[in-house]
């Protein structure tokens, strides 16, 4: 073989070797090229659905506008509610040990406040005023078909009656409920007081409402003839001096087919 055939040889070859690595590199290049995106993609996706995952729901708070007046004359028979079946610990209705966002809906208030507003239910045919176990008449004393009092507590509270309640809260220790009557006793009338709520403010967040109410109270002097707080107790007035607010209640309640479900209440 000469050198002239010998060197082109030599040339051929090395384009056959440059060719082959160049194959080789470009492959390899290409290899990694479609895996890493894949894998880099991957790692993204898992890292938003992370950030995703871990970011909390914000709940939206909605100021809700209402009658303030309407809503002090429902609130004026709330207040009434806690004197007359004894719910009240003083004048100030919740007194000062329990006004420290301790849940004050616990199973005896639930009663107690169930067995008041089912008078206002306007089932006169299935309540017995003045009415008792013994079959004696006495003042202050009723009794309401047990039924309707079960029907009554759902449709106030969005759940069932439980189990053997202990109704003698209601104001008999024995025979509180005798042939399906519940029988209780309430306040037959209420002293004066010097003590108010009014509405503040209503809330919604999710399905749930939250209504602040201002409680308003002085001590009175017995011959005190005109008493700061008087001209602030009616339900149309809708300002008074922040002295005079004394604590607030937070009642939470819910509307589930027109019909006010109360969840909570406490003071603070």
């Amino acid at each position: 073989m000469n050198k002239k055939v010998l060197l082109t040889f030599l040339i051929f070859l090395l384009l056959v070797a440059s060719c082959a690595l160049g194959f080789f590199l470009g492959t390899e290049y290409a290899n990694k090229e479609n895996n890493t995106p894949k894998v880099e993609e991957k790692t993204e996706k898992e890292e938003e659905k992370e950030e995703v995952e871990e970011e909390p729901k914000v709940p939206q708070v909605e100021n809700i506008t209402f009658n303030k007046e309407k809503a002090n004359e429902a609130l004026d028979t709330f207040m009434l509610a806690f004197q007359m079946t004894g719910l009240n610990d003083d004048d100030t209705i919740i007194g000062p040990s329990r006004r420290n966002q301790t849940e004050l809906l616990d199973a005896k208030t639930k009663l107690k406040l169930a067995w008041y507003y089912v008078f206002k239910s306007g089932n006169s045919d299935k309540i017995k005023y003045d009415a008792s176990p013994s079959g004696e008449e006495i003042t202050g004393s009723a009794g309401v078909d047990l039924e309707l009092y079960k029907s009554f507590y759902q449709s106030m509270y969005g759940e069932e009656l439980p189990t053997n309640p202990d109704y003698t809260v209601l104001g008999y220790s024995k025979d509180s409920v005798k042939n399906n009557i519940l029988y209780g006793t309430m306040a037959s009338g209420v002293a004066t007081i010097y003590t108010a709520f009014k509405a503040n403010s209503i809330t919604k967040t999710d399905d749930n409402y939250e209504l602040i109410v201002d409680v308003i109270h002085e001590d009175v002097k017995e011959d005190d003839e005109n008493p700061t707080i008087e001209t602030y107790l009616e339900n149309n007035q809708l300002s008074y001096p922040s002295n005079l607010v004394i604590y607030h209640l937070k009642i939470t309640y819910k509307i589930e087919n027109n019909k006010y479900l109360m969840k909570s209440i406490v003071a603070y």
